[in-house]
């Protein structure tokens, strides 16, 4: 296998919005490149903030790499919210709700073999998220799952 021109596409389901912190996709073989990261919520949230964060966890020796700060709060976010990481580590997921849409990535993210961790603090243990996630590989190998 070559490096791809293409993006594909790997999906996560039934995340919970409790307090945890959840591996939702592993990068393995080499280096990929993510055009997109977001996921739609499915179950709303009760009134308990569910303040998310994204971070790579490398599956070697290092320490964590921050992709992006924490959200606003996901309480009471009803079905169809879009949660989406911009690639800005330094930024906060945004919020769509309600909206018919989302707002994509600023910046591409490049990733050792690692996972793609989401940080749940507080947490509301009744909110469901799917997760998505736009790649591609640029080193032989390489894939995320």
């Amino acid at each position: 296998m070559t490096a791809s021109i293409y993006t594909l596409a790997t999906k996560k389901t039934g995340v919970s919005t409790a307090a945890a912190t959840t591996a939702l996709f592993t990068v393995t073989g080499g280096i990929v490149r993510v055009d997109a990261l977001f996921g739609i919520v499915t179950t709303a949230p009760g009134a308990g903030a569910a303040l998310a964060s994204f971070l790579a966890n490398p599956t070697g020796a290092g320490a964590d790499t921050p992709l992006s700060i924490a959200s606003a709060s996901l309480a009471l976010a009803p079905i169809g919210t879009i949660l989406s990481v911009t690639g800005v580590p330094a930024a906060a997921p945004v919020i769509n709700v309600g909206t018919g849409g989302g707002v994509g990535m600023t910046n591409l993210l490049y990733l050792n073999p690692c996972t793609i961790d989401l940080l749940i603090a507080v947490g509301d243990a009744t909110g469901v998220i799917d997760f998505y996630c736009s790649w591609a590989p640029l080193t032989q190998g390489a894939v995320l799952l």
